[in-house]
């Protein structure tokens, strides 16, 4: 035979703030002598409904003696007492879970922790599970007020930016022109006629100096040295 024992009976999840996803461990124990198996009856979701609840557990047989981990999940999303059941079915027996929560805007917030014991309350995540999205749809979730911290700023005096005014001059700035202009031409027309006169220096001594024909030079030494050779040769004869 099968036996299963919840514990604990109710779920009662506090004083708990809106805005996040709260959870609650439940057992279910086979006390029997054979494998058993349930079925958690998940609770209808409603769209527009913002105060939201799931079950999260690992289906199958629970063998004898083991223990089923049922964790209830509660996305808290408007203020005020939230009130629901939950059915789990076995083999054998049927049983009802009450489910109550307070939501409000100034309780204690609780510490993220990873898994909790049974009979006790956890904050799963400060974030709205995706499975609930499309059934809040654009219903507002009532968040708790934010402490606004005054900060006191100290005054800075404001810097003097120097002064810009302009000092140009226009019949000045005419007159300097002119004289560069000048200077320039004559500074100028120097040195085109230096570089002029040390082109055609350079010219001149290219053409008075000869440039030696570099194929007739090496032509001349291989006919010397093949007649040296030749002498050579005839005088050995």
């Amino acid at each position: 035979f099968t036996e299963f024992i919840l514990r604990p009976k109710s779920i009662h999840f506090g004083v708990i703030r809106p805005g996040s996803l709260y959870g609650f461990t439940l057992t279910l124990k086979n006390e029997g002598n054979q494998a058993g198996r349930y079925i958690i009856h998940q609770p209808k979701l409603k769209r527009g409904q913002r105060n939201l609840l799931r079950v999260v557990h690992k289906p199958g047989a629970v063998a004898a003696g083991m223990s089923a981990v049922i964790e209830v999940q509660l996305w808290a999303g408007a203020i005020g007492e939230f009130s629901e059941q939950l059915e789990i079915q076995t083999e054998t027996t049927e049983h009802v879970v009450p489910i109550l929560a307070n939501i409000k805007v100034d309780a204690r917030q609780l510490s993220r922790a990873r898994s909790s014991r049974p009979g006790h309350t956890r904050l799963v995540s400060r974030r709205m599970p995706v499975q609930f999205e499309r059934f809040i749809g654009d219903a507002k979730v009532d968040q708790p007020r934010k402490e606004q911290k005054h900060v006191h700023k100290d005054q800075v005096a404001e810097p003097k930016l120097p002064d810009y005014t302009s000092t140009f001059n226009v019949e000045t700035f005419g007159k300097n022109k002119a004289s560069g202009e000048g200077m320039e031409g004559g500074e100028q027309g120097s040195a085109q006629e230096q570089k002029l006169g040390s082109d055609s220096n350079d010219r001149e001594g290219d053409e008075a100096r000869p440039i030696p024909d570099a194929d007739e030079a090496t032509a001349a030494r291989s006919n010397e040295a093949l007649q040296k050779k030749m002498l050579e040769s005839m005088k050995n004869m």
